[in-house]
C-alpha cells in the first residue's frame, strides 16, 4: 500500500512538473518573461529543496524533454552554461556574455534577445558587472599610490577591467600578469600583449 502511494505521488508531482513547464511556455511565446520567469525560479528551487539527488535528476530530465527547454537555450548565457564547451561553466567567454561581449550575442532570435537581457540584469549578473568596475577602480588606486606598478590577477577571465582602469589606459602600469583556466598572459602598456603559457599547448 506504501508503495501505491509513493508512486501515485512521483506520478502526481510529474504531472504537476509538466503543468508548470507548460505554463512558463506559454508564458516566454507569448513575451511574458518577467512572468515566466517568476514561475520558474521559485518553483525550481522550491524542487530542488525537496527532492534527493536521484529524484533531482529525474526531474531535470523532465525539464530536459520538455519544449521549454529549447526556449531557455536560445538565451546564449544559459545555452553555454548548459554545454559546457571547455569543460566547465563559468569560463571567459560565458563570463563575458555577463559584460554583454562576445560573439554569442549577435544573431539573438527575439526571445533569445529579452532572455538575455533579463538575464543580464539580474542581481547575480549586476554582482559580476560591479565586480569588474570595481577592480579597475582598484587598479586605478594601486597606480595612483605607486609608481608603475606590476599588478597580478588570477582567474582573470579576458581581463575586462583592465579595459576599464584608466591607469592601464594612461600607461601608469608596468605590466599585469593574468592567469585564467587556459591562458597565462603578459600585459605590458596598453596595447602590448603577450602569450605566455597556453595551458592546452604549452609555452609559445
Amino acid at each position: 500500500m506504501l508503495q501505491q502511494l509513493a508512486a501515485t505521488k512521483i506520478i502526481l508531482d510529474e504531472f504537476a512538473d509538466v503543468a508548470m513547464l507548460d505554463e512558463v511556455h506559454g508564458l516566454f511565446s507569448a513575451g511574458q518573461i518577467d512572468e515566466g520567469m517568476g514561475v520558474l525560479l521559485p518553483a525550481l528551487q522550491t524542487r530542488r529543496q525537496e527532492l534527493n539527488d536521484d529524484a533531482w535528476g529525474e526531474f531535470a530530465r523532465v525539464c530536459l524533454d520538455h519544449p521549454l527547454c529549447q526556449l531557455l537555450h536560445e538565451d546564449p548565457f544559459t545555452y553555454r552554461a548548459f554545454s559546457k564547451p571547455r569543460g566547465y561553466a563559468g569560463d571567459a567567454a560565458m563570463i563575458d556574455l555577463i559584460y554583454r561581449k562576445g560573439a554569442g550575442v549577435a544573431g539573438l532570435t527575439p526571445l533569445g534577445s529579452r532572455l538575455h537581457e533579463w538575464a543580464v540584469n539580474h542581481g547575480a549578473f549586476r554582482s559580476v558587472q560591479e565586480r569588474r568596475d570595481l577592480l579597475a577602480t582598484l587598479i586605478d588606486q594601486i597606480a595612483a599610490e605607486r609608481t608603475m606598478p606590476r599588478i597580478l590577477a588570477l582567474a582573470c577571465g579576458h581581463l575586462r577591467e583592465a579595459q576599464r582602469s584608466d591607469a592601464v589606459r594612461d600607461r601608469a602600469v608596468r605590466e599585469i600578469v593574468a592567469v585564467d583556466q587556459v591562458y597565462l598572459i603578459l600585459i605590458s602598456g596598453p596595447t602590448k600583449v603577450h602569450l605566455i603559457y597556453n595551458f592546452n599547448k604549452g609555452f609559445r
